[in-house]
Order: C-alpha cells, then structure tokens, then sequence
C-alpha cells in the first residue's frame, strides 16, 4: 500500500494546496491566509501594493497586528480574538464588509471578503482574506452633503470675461526697425541705413522683444503682421 498523501500548508492535500496557490497568486485582489493560530501564512502582490508591506514582513505574525483594521469611526476590527474567522469556522456565511487601515501612514479603504478552509486533519484549517481597495460610501456622502452645503453658503463666484490687451505702442524708430527686420536684414545693414551703429540697433530689438513679450526675431515679426503693426 502506498502512503497517503503528505498534508502541504498543514491543512489540505497537495493537488487542493497547489490549485488554491495558483488562485491566490493570480487573483488581481490582495489574498492573505492565516493558520489556525491567527498567523499570516500566504501573502500576494497585491497585498504589497494594497498595505505597503513585502512578505517578508508578515509573514509569522498575528495578522491583527499587521492589517490593525478599523471602523469609520475609528473602532478596531481586527482583534486577537477575530469574530469574522470564528463565524467562517462555525460554517456561517460572512459578508463582505469595509475597513479602514494604515498604508505607511495615510489611511486607506479596502473591501474584505473571507473564505475558509478545512483541513483534512482535526484542527488544521486556514482562512483567506482577499481585500481591494474601495472607498467608504458613507463618509463620502457626508463628504459631498458638506460640500454642498458650503457652496449654497458661499456660492463660487462667476469669473469675469478675460479683458483683452491692447498691443503695447512701439516707438517710430523701434516700428522702423521691426519693419527692416520683416524684410530679413540684419543689425549692420539696419544700422547702416539709419546711420546708426550695430549695438543701437540690437538694443532697440531687444527693447521690441520686450514690449511684445516674445523671445525671438521671428516671433516679434509675427506678433506685428497679427496686430497690424507691420
């Protein structure tokens, strides 16, 4: 005679243990699963993302201390003593309900349903959170109650029609530079015209960039050809 199967995560069969391995490492939920003892055997990635914790962290430990979830009104729900795990054990349907935990300080919402399995031998036994994050409906109506509340007591104020800005006024020497420019010459052929030198006419461009708030020779021409300044 053959022997019997040896138990694997001390509590069910290897071909039930491998299938509920593959199911929790591929479920896009967070999965963690306690021992007998109240202990975090299995922890997936998206438990990682969901409470900010690498297994390597958990796993061992009560999982109270680890997840410490609580009510909306602050209200521990994770306990030494966990209802939620005594009921599933008794055989009784648990709901799914909220709580809210600590993700590296900031307060998160999640979902949490609880599945249980019996082991084939006396005692041996794990129950399975999966959770998601959520949001709680609650606090989010009073959220939006007080908002509303707000905005009939301080109502926002409309916003006034942009007022459009006048072209800035270029001088008669600066109109005639910009207009020698819009033909493509340079500071020396400028200067030579006007019977200025080079340095005078670059400080006039710079003095054109200025005023019509643009950053190149090019852009300074097109701004003037827009506002009929050329």
């Amino acid at each position: 005679m053959g022997k019997k199967p040896t138990p694997r995560n001390g509590n069910i069969r290897p071909i039930q243990a491998r299938a509920l391995d593959r199911f929790l490492v591929q479920t896009a939920d967070g999965a963690f699963a306690i021992d007998h003892r109240h202990r975090i055997v299995f922890w997936n990635k998206a438990c990682e993302r969901i409470f900010g914790l690498d297994p390597r962290s958990v796993l061992g430990k009560p999982c109270w201390e680890v997840v410490g979830g609580e009510d909306r009104y602050g209200n521990p729900i994770c306990l030494s003593r966990c209802v939620i795990s005594a009921a599933a054990r008794q055989g009784r349907l648990v709901k799914s309900f909220e709580m809210r935990i600590l993700r590296k300080g900031e307060p998160v919402w999640i979902s949490a349903s609880t599945l249980f399995v019996q082991g084939h031998q006396k005692g041996l036994s794990t129950a399975v959170h999966l959770v998601r994050e959520t949001w709680d409906p609650r606090g989010f109506e009073g959220y939006l109650q007080d908002l509303l509340a707000r905005l009939e007591k301080h109502p926002l104020a409309e916003k006034e029609p942009p007022v459009a800005k006048a072209p800035p006024r270029l001088s008669p020497r600066e109109s005639e530079v910009l207009s020698f420019l819009s033909r493509g010459q340079h500071a020396k052929d400028i200067a030579r015209q006007l019977g200025v030198s080079p340095s005078t006419v670059r400080s006039h461009v710079k003095t054109i960039l200025g005023k019509l708030e643009v950053h190149s020779q090019l852009e300074a021409v097109a701004y003037a050809f827009q506002h009929n300044q050329l």
